[in-house]
């Protein structure tokens, strides 16, 4: 089996996981945190465990060009999810 064949066995399973369980969890945190709820600590495990995947396998998207695109867009609801977290955390911080 060849790199490229290789490659195209993992990313069948990550697009899987992603489709399946990932996308859907990250979307109901994206929907907690647009209206203002916070994230709870398995929450929090999630995306960390989730980023580090990404930082993992960019490896495999480096050398698969045509999944950069999606790859970036996951990075960016990441990005939006965390970002508005924190947000919220220190709202919630500084009213006390």
């Amino acid at each position: 089996m060849n790199l490229k064949q290789h490659d195209a066995g993992i990313i069948q399973a990550l697009l899987a996981r992603f489709e399946q369980q990932r996308l859907p969890y990250l979307l109901s945190l994206e929907k907690l945190c647009n209206t203002n709820h916070r994230l709870s600590n398995s929450d929090l495990d999630f995306l960390k465990i989730a980023i580090e995947d990404t930082t993992r396998i960019m490896p495999i998207v480096e050398r698969n060009a045509e999944y950069f695109s999606l790859v970036t867009k996951i990075i960016s609801l990441y990005l939006d999810i965390t970002t508005q977290a924190l947000q919220l955390e220190e709202k919630i911080k500084n009213k006390k």
